[in-house]
């Protein structure tokens, strides 16, 4: 459940797992897994579905984070989660830890370097005490060589100044959460891989991110399978659609790129 994501959080799946044992035994399954079997035995079926990619992922979500977090270097980020740690599978995040007393002041300073961000506020009851979490997503290229077109989302968790030394705790193993600075980050790329030029690869992420079509390809992708109402779109799913108003638009206006690009583009947020 949790390797396909069916499922998120720890607990939730072990009680539902519980629960699925008791319809099938008859009684509850009470010597439930730790955390931290459970992330191994995720890992292990990552690395048997996934194979070869999973390895140049993790040097793509790196290499991602690093970038990230050296235009977020006033705010002392920290690379943590599973990019950090190498447990990542299909559909990772790459999850840094920034300390501001200023969401705006982040938010400006990603806006500035060229990303595009997203501000959730999350209200948590835990120990019937309600907290508050910002989370910043964006969006972020990484990778090498072939792989330097891929992009991985980012989750960026916002704490105040104050709470710079303080430890957090992983919910897997009970213990201080790994992190990692910028410097940490870069000795770590330098010591698996002695042979990667960080900074070329670095610039190569910066080049691809700027290209508009690897963007929107990837915008225009999910639409297929984006299934519309019969009665308004015989011709079937939302990337069909698009690209028969790109036709329509290319016949009518073909030297006007931002009618082009609109007509294209349109839809994107139905996904």
């Amino acid at each position: 459940m949790m390797y396909e994501r069916s499922e998120k959080e720890y607990f939730t799946a072990k009680r539902k797992a519980s629960r699925q044992l008791k319809l099938k035994t008859g009684t509850y399954f009470q010597d439930l897994p730790s955390n931290a079997e459970i992330r191994e035995e995720i890992d292990i079926l990552a690395r048997m579905c996934e194979g070869e990619s999973r390895a140049a992922n993790l040097l793509a979500m790196r290499l991602g984070a690093l970038r990230v977090m050296r235009k977020l270097g006033a705010f002392h980020p920290r690379l943590i989660g599973s990019v950090w740690t190498g447990h990542i599978r299909r559909g990772s995040d790459i999850d840094v830890h920034a300390f501001c007393d200023s969401e705006h002041a982040v938010v400006e300073a990603l806006e500035w370097a060229g990303h595009s961000c997203r501000v959730e506020h999350k209200r948590i009851v835990k120990h019937n005490q309600e907290r508050e979490f910002t989370h910043i997503h964006l969006d972020t290229g990484g990778g090498s060589g072939e792989h330097a077109d891929r992009r991985f989302p980012v989750e960026i968790t916002l704490y105040p100044e104050a709470k710079r030394t303080y430890v957090f705790k992983s919910s897997i193993t009970g213990n201080a959460i790994e992190k990692a600075s910028i410097t940490e980050l870069e000795q770590r790329l330098r010591a698996e891989h002695p042979d990667l030029d960080i900074e070329a690869e670095i610039e190569r992420i910066e080049e691809a991110a700027s290209d508009p079509y690897s963007l929107w390809l990837l915008l225009l992708q999910p639409l297929e399978s984006v299934k519309q109402n019969p009665k308004y779109h015989p011709e079937g799913d939302a990337l069909y659609h698009s690209l028969q108003v790109f036709q329509l638009a290319v016949a009518a206006k073909p030297w006007d790129e931002e009618f082009l690009s609109a007509a294209l583009l349109h839809d994107v947020g139905k996904a």
